[in-house]
């Protein structure tokens, strides 16, 4: 009788995907069963053969045709990479040349991939690797720029290399050879990305970049001459959105403004920006909005006027 450590290893030592696709497959089995006995062989190889395992699963991600194994093998691998337990990271019991090759092989298949859904996951496992312990990736920042700026990139593309910086603003920001060296770049980068002729998910993904810059360096930003008209063009965009007549994207645009309300309110106070606030009463009397849009817009006017009334007098002054 084969053993579950003979039956994982011959797994991921076979040459065709197909075993391993069965395998993550049954880790979402209806059968209890069948699931329990995935879900341990899935753990013993972890423990046994972390190296194999993080391939194959990027591996399938990378050749599989069927999209629900690629957007599973995407899934477990960023849990995987996230991990830790008594032994430590997951990521640190992986061989160099194992870290290597992953993350070569992501930025092929964020590049490659047709699924917007999975593209995303891919982009969010990407960013992941800014919070892995002793993780450098000196490629990927000039990848990532060079996808927002040049002119034959897919705006899929563009807008998938947004998300992946957007997520790791709060990083970026925190290192001071990045302020030094790439702000100015990505200042330039997110002006013509707000501006994008023909797609409101690139717009949307350099909003989110730029509203992380917003929470992140707060007073900084406001007083940074590189971003004067960074600002404006956010304003613009805004209001763009709300004269589209896109619902859909206006309300994901309502929510960023909403995180800036949260995190740093006074940010709305500046003279520059506190027009936003009448907009918001606009959308909230206007009747041409859905009421889910209208909903998001008084949540933005509660959680402004609550943080101001939280803050007290002369907070504005102070920020």
């Amino acid at each position: 009788m084969v053993s579950e450590r003979e039956k994982i290893a011959l797994i991921l030592e076979s040459a065709e995907l197909g075993p391993f696709e069965s395998l993550i497959g049954q880790l979402t089995s209806a059968a209890n069963e069948q699931r329990s006995h995935a879900e341990s062989l899935f753990i013993l190889g972890c423990d046994l053969h972390p190296d194999a395992l993080a391939l194959k699963l990027v591996a399938v991600l990378d050749a599989s045709p069927a999209l629900d194994f690629r957007a599973m093998s995407v899934v477990h691998l960023r849990i995987l990479l996230t991990h830790r337990d008594s032994r430590g990271s997951f990521w640190l019991r992986l061989s160099p040349a194992s870290q290597t090759s992953l993350k070569s092989l992501l930025l092929v298949v964020l590049q490659q991939e047709p699924d917007r859904s999975t593209a995303k996951k891919v982009a969010d496992t990407i960013s992941a690797f800014d919070l892995l312990p002793d993780s450098t990736w000196p490629d990927l920042l000039p990848f990532l720029f060079h996808a927002v700026a040049a002119s034959n990139v897919r705006p899929c593309l563009q807008e998938y290399a947004l998300l992946i910086i957007a997520q790791i603003a709060y990083v970026l920001v925190g290192d001071a050879s990045f302020v030094v060296s790439h702000l100015p770049t990505l200042s330039t980068l997110l002006l013509a990305a707000l501006s994008h002729p023909s797609s409101s998910n690139v717009r949307v993904a350099a909003l989110s970049v730029a509203i992380n810059l917003v929470t992140s360096l707060k007073s900084a930003f406001v007083e940074n001459i590189l971003f004067v008209e960074l600002g404006y063009t956010m304003m613009r965009t805004f209001v763009d959105f709300v004269d589209s007549g896109d619902e859909d994207y206006l309300q994901e645009v309502l929510k960023l403004f909403i995180d800036i309300a949260v995190a740093w309110p006074q940010f709305f106070s500046f003279r520059s920006y506190d027009g936003v606030a009448r907009v918001m009463m606009h959308i909230v009397e206007a009747a041409q909005h859905e009421e889910d849009t209208q909903d998001l817009s008084g949540e933005f006017i509660n959680t402004l006027a609550e943080a101001r009334a939280g803050a007290g007098p002369g907070a504005d002054a102070e920020a």
